[in-house]
């Protein structure tokens, strides 16, 4: 003789509304390992900056390898006494509270843009094709932000940079 037990709609209810939650906080796991995270991860720098380190940055489908710039002697630095800078390239500079940062063309020798990012990593100002005869003039955004990304000059109108895009990084 076979006993067979049914399962009362309680329990299958129960079980059904435990998967959900699981499931719910599996996503929210994987959403925040992916596009939540905080920290910049480092990895190999672009060729033209040994001894940094360097993330990819990702804007609107565009990847740019950036150096990362986190400490005072880097970030005054930046791009200084520098040629140029390849399409594809740039250099994030990583700042440990949100302000308005203000940026000049102190020793450069080329055009670029700076885009201000936000800690939740939305373009909030973005000064484009500034040049080194700027210099000393400063450029600030109106709004706080965490970190700020400079590109070649005319890199965010090609590619059709907006305030308010997300940057993946």
């Amino acid at each position: 003789m076979t006993i067979t037990r049914r399962m009362h709609p309680t329990m299958k209810r129960s079980l059904f509304t435990f998967g959900i939650i699981v499931a719910c906080i599996v996503i929210a796991t994987a959403f925040y390992i992916f596009y939540g995270h905080s920290s910049v991860t480092a990895g190999a720098p672009p060729a033209d900056f040994p001894g940094y380190t360097a993330t990819a940055v990702q804007i609107d489908g565009n990847t740019i390898h950036a150096a990362i710039a986190d400490t005072p002697a880097l970030q005054e630095l930046g791009l200084g006494d520098r040629d140029g800078l390849p399409v594809g390239e740039g250099m994030l500079f990583v700042f440990n509270v949100d302000k308005e940062y203000a940026f000049w063309m102190k020793d450069m020798h080329f055009s670029i843009d700076m885009v201000w990012i936000s800690a939740s990593k939305n373009i909030v100002y973005m000064a484009q094709d500034v040049s080194p005869a700027t210099y000393p003039e400063d450029f600030v955004p109106t709004s706080p932000a965490r970190y700020v990304l400079e590109l070649p000059a005319g890199y965010a109108q090609v590619h059709g940079f907006k305030v308010g895009d997300v940057a993946i990084f």
